[in-house]
């Protein structure tokens, strides 16, 4: 073998194939086995001076075997023993065959050339190691960059490759000495030079914008409806006209002095007191007792001025010599919505002016509930059922009012029933003296307790 072969073939792995010929009998093996010793040693001197021709500086080759027992073969499937001569493949033309005489079993040598010798990579010492920040790139001479033209075969360089001869030089760098007494100082200088950052309060929004105040519907929104009017009794208008001597008698008013009536419904008290040369001022909640009163007062010819309005706040001008609330009409509310209107009465009058309060007689109803009474209206029929809660002293009524077209209304009213010495603590706490208390307008400025059926009070405003 020449040297262009030897150039052409740097290694050399033979493999020799030999196809088995017939099993050995049992009385042959000892002749066997020295024809396999036989066999081995001559293919490997083979093996070692081709190799030995090719290569002359390379190491002996070593002989593997892979066909020991506890090895798979690779090229035969595992779990076959019985291999015949149509399972093995035809070696190739250039392997060295063997007789069958030479080698009674099948056996594969591959000689293969040692593996390359490893790189050697030289060990540093920490104080040999470089930092990325200590290191510069040198580049190249230009006399070590080969031309482009002296290899045309040579591949371009790639843009943004390192160059494989770049030279790395250590930077001379001393480090600078800081203490720690120049750190605080440092520090210290920059805080005081800072300017304090400006702290932005976020603009506060805008406070909303008040509506209109919308009431919850109570039970006197459907009590004091249209229906109610057919409720008062025939002689309403006189029974007003006697309620309001009982009051001037008690109040000793001029001509042309201001009375405003809280809960004024259908409007006959305010016109009595007008017709009487009184400036009067209505004040009620429903609409359709209002509507009632504008029409008896049109029809009278009487100069009362009427207000829709809630006796929790008034919002009146001026100042008035009296203020009443008859008819039981306070106490529609808990106990701190009526002192609220207690409160708002006492606002509207003037220092030394007076007010008249007319309720039921708590004591006096206890003994006549749980009731149920009929009476008649005007066109209707109605029916009372009443009870009181004692626990909350507040008397519940039922009402039924079944009217001659068949019209039929059904209300619940809810009344805190006083008694006398509960309002009398409640105008004390308000700055009011109680100046007299009837019990009923027969008998004036005498009270006879449970047997009187309601309380009048005369209180006035000292402040």
């Amino acid at each position: 073998m020449g040297s262009a072969d030897t150039e052409r073939f740097p290694t050399l792995e033979l493999e020799a194939v030999v196809e088995p010929g017939p099993p050995p009998r049992s009385n042959d093996r000892g002749a066997v086995d020295d024809t396999v010793d036989a066999g081995l040693g001559a293919l490997a001197d083979a093996a070692e001076r081709g190799i030995a021709d090719m290569s002359p500086g390379l190491e002996p080759p070593r002989i593997i075997d892979d066909a020991r027992p506890d090895a798979p073969d690779p090229e035969r499937p595992v779990g076959r023993t019985d291999a015949s001569h149509d399972d093995l493949a035809d070696p190739p033309a250039w392997a060295p065959s063997l007789e069958a005489e030479d080698l009674s079993s099948p056996e594969d040598v591959v000689a293969v050339s040692p593996p390359d010798p490893p790189a050697v990579i030289p060990s540093l010492t920490p104080d040999e190691l470089l930092l990325p920040e200590d290191v510069v790139a040198v580049p190249p001479d230009a006399a070590d960059v080969p031309a482009a033209n002296d290899d045309p075969d040579a591949a371009a360089p790639v843009a943004g490759a390192a160059a494989p001869d770049e030279v790395f030089e250590e930077a001379e760098l001393e480090p600078a000495e800081l203490h720690h007494d120049e750190l605080v100082e440092v520090v210290e200088d920059e805080a005081e030079d800072a300017e304090p950052a400006e702290i932005r309060t976020p603009p506060a929004p805008p406070p909303p914008t008040p509506g209109p105040t919308k009431r919850r519907r109570a039970w006197l929104d459907d009590t004091f409806g249209e229906q109610f009017a057919a409720l008062a009794p025939r002689d309403v208008a006189e029974s007003a006209a006697r309620d309001v001597e009982f009051v001037l008698a008690s109040c000793l008013l001029e001509r042309g002095a201001r009375v405003l009536d809280v809960g004024c419904g259908l409007g006959h008290h305010a016109l009595a007191f007008a017709q009487r040369g009184l400036s009067v001022t209505g004040l009620d909640s429903s609409k359709a007792q209002l509507a009632q009163a504008a029409r008896l007062n049109d029809a009278a010819g009487s100069p009362v001025t009427l207000r829709h309005g809630d006796m929790r706040q008034l919002e009146l001008d001026g100042e008035f010599d009296l203020v009443t609330c008859l008819g039981s009409t306070f106490g529609y509310f808990d106990d701190e919505q009526n002192a609220a209107c207690l409160d708002q009465m006492k606002r509207q009058l003037c220092a030394g002016g007076r007010l008249v309060l007319q309720v039921l007689n708590r004591d006096f109803v206890v003994g006549h509930v749980p009731s149920r009474s009929w009476w008649q209206g005007r066109g209707c029929l109605v029916l009372d059922e009443a009870d009181l809660d004692f626990a909350e002293n507040r008397l519940q009524i039922d009402r039924t009012i079944v009217f001659e077209d068949a019209r039929q209304f059904e209300h619940h009213m809810y009344i805190r029933a006083y008694a006398l010495h509960e309002l009398g603590r409640m105008l004390a706490s308000l700055g009011m003296r109680m100046v007299e208390v009837s019990g009923s307008r027969a008998t004036p400025r005498h009270f006879f307790g449970a047997a009187s059926p309601d309380i009048w009070i005369v209180a006035e405003r000292r402040t």
